[in-house]
């Protein structure tokens, strides 16, 4: 009796399988960055970076990657990962001039000594 009921249920399971939704194929995603300690996201995903490069299993597809370190300017870009595939980014990152520079140090690095208002009278008050 066990035996007709198990070949009675697999038809049944056979035809529930087709109805699910297909997996989608996954691919890798190598990445090579570099810069000083790098904050990675993979579609907005952390992903922790190791030197020497990084293998990631991702959806197959276009991905977006970010990049971004302190004192760096942020890399954006877009890669195309085949399904069963694998693709390879190069990313280094571009020192930002103007990081840990604040208000402050620009105002006192300015190239005009400041002005002496003693000896003037500001322009809204009455002569």
């Amino acid at each position: 009796m066990n035996e007709r009921a198990l070949l009675l249920l697999l038809p049944i399971c056979w035809l529930g399988c087709r109805s699910a939704a297909p997996l989608r194929p996954e691919g890798t995603l190598v990445l090579h960055v570099e810069g000083p300690a790098p904050l990675c996201y993979v579609d907005d995903v952390p992903v922790t970076l190791f030197p020497g490069g990084t293998r990631i299993t991702v959806l197959a597809g276009r991905r977006r990657i970010e990049v971004r370190a302190p004192g760096h300017f942020a890399a954006y870009r877009e890669v195309q990962v085949p399904p069963r595939g694998q693709a390879e980014l190069s990313i280094r990152l571009r020192p930002d001039p103007d990081a840990g520079s604040s208000l402050h140090d620009a105002a006192s690095s300015r190239p005009w000594p400041p002005l002496d208002r003693a000896d003037r009278a500001p322009p809204y008050a009455p002569r």
